[in-house]
């Protein structure tokens, strides 16, 4: 969680064209390589130290689904001040859409 919070704080969030993007940095990329490395040693040396309680693939799956939901309401939280907004609309795109035609 506290990795998925400073993620969150220092990805890039900017406003363009009626849109709000983000973007990870190399640090936030770094913390979660090393959170999977962490874990990764942590398990190992749980394996040799015969504490191993016979955790596994999906102990990470939980643990990366934590990190990007708290990241992912940081960023919401920072883009709403930008002027994200829920919505199923292009704010861009003032005309629906017409398909291509097909050949």
């Amino acid at each position: 969680m506290v990795v998925g919070l400073v993620r969150g704080k220092y990805s890039l969030v900017w406003a363009e064209g009626g849109r709000v993007y983000s973007q990870g940095t190399a640090f936030t990329i770094t913390l979660f390589l090393l959170l999977v490395l962490t874990k990764f040693a942590m398990g190992t040396a749980a394996y040799f130290l015969g504490l191993s309680d016979g955790g596994g693939f999906g102990e990470v799956l939980l643990m990366i689904a934590l990190m990007v939901a708290f990241q992912a309401q940081i960023i919401w939280t920072r883009a709403r001040v930008l002027g994200a907004r829920r919505s199923d609309t292009d704010p861009v795109v003032t005309e629906p859409a017409t398909p291509a035609p097909v050949h």
